[in-house]
């Protein structure tokens, strides 16, 4: 009998947020942002933020 296919495992939506996060800094690494880029970073932020948030709630 063959063995079951393995269950797909998915990243929190928390750690998708954070990874976008580390990702923007890192591309940015050594200089100043832009206006711009402080406006993203802090959509970023917030989306990590909102996520972490509604992950607690769900586990309480």
């Amino acid at each position: 009998m063959p063995a079951p296919a393995p269950t797909p495992v998915f990243p929190r939506p928390s750690a998708v947020w954070n990874e976008a996060i580390r990702e923007f800094l890192r591309s940015r690494y050594g200089r100043s942002l832009s206006s711009a880029e402080s406006e993203e970073y802090r959509r970023l932020r917030k989306g990590y933020t909102d996520a972490l948030k509604a992950e607690i709630s769900a586990a309480a």
